[in-house]
């Protein structure tokens, strides 16, 4: 495999990054869909401490896994800037490619775990307004609008992985 430096990042080092994106985002995702599952049972059960909980985990994890992409995202270069991510210009295509797959990927995860987190939040203070039985259809639907989210978004970065050939494939 031929290395091309650019930036003190190998194209190796690119590859396994995009790559470390996808896991990463992909068991972040996956956690907050069986955190949602956790809610809703408890939600039946008319848990809403035990909801409350779960939205507390996903409001962390979303945060959490929002702010370790985007530290390897930086790792290629990308940025939080009011510009548009540029790929280094002189650089091979496939550094390119990369630079600019980790770009996408770091600005899907960081709006989606926005919304996510902003979603769970709301739904918690729903639950601390104590009339979990007059909400409850509409804390439902909030459930899975997180959970669609979630699945949106693992299948965007997944998507964006596969197409430059870095995507992260389940052992299992």
């Amino acid at each position: 495999m031929t290395t091309t430096t650019i930036k003190n990042t190998t194209l190796t080092t690119l590859m396994q990054t995009v790559e470390l994106i996808d896991r990463h985002s992909q068991q972040a995702t996956d956690a907050i869909m069986g955190l949602v599952g956790t809610a809703q049972n408890a939600l039946k059960a008319d848990d809403a401490a035990g909801t409350g909980t779960a939205m507390d985990a996903i409001i962390g994890l979303a945060r959490d896994s929002a702010a370790e992409i985007k530290a390897q995202a930086t790792v290629v270069g990308c940025q939080d800037t009011a510009y548009a991510f540029c790929a280094t210009s002189n650089a091979p295509t496939k550094v390119r490619e990369l630079q600019t797959a980790a770009n996408l990927m770091d600005l899907y995860i960081q709006e989606a775990a926005g919304k996510i987190a902003g979603v769970a939040a709301v739904t918690k203070a729903a639950l601390g307004a104590g009339q979990l039985e007059s909400l409850r259809l509409h804390l439902d639907s909030t459930l899975l609008t997180i959970h669609d989210m979630a699945s949106t978004v693992q299948g965007l970065v997944n998507g964006t992985a596969e197409v430059v050939g870095s995507n992260y494939r389940d052992a299992a």
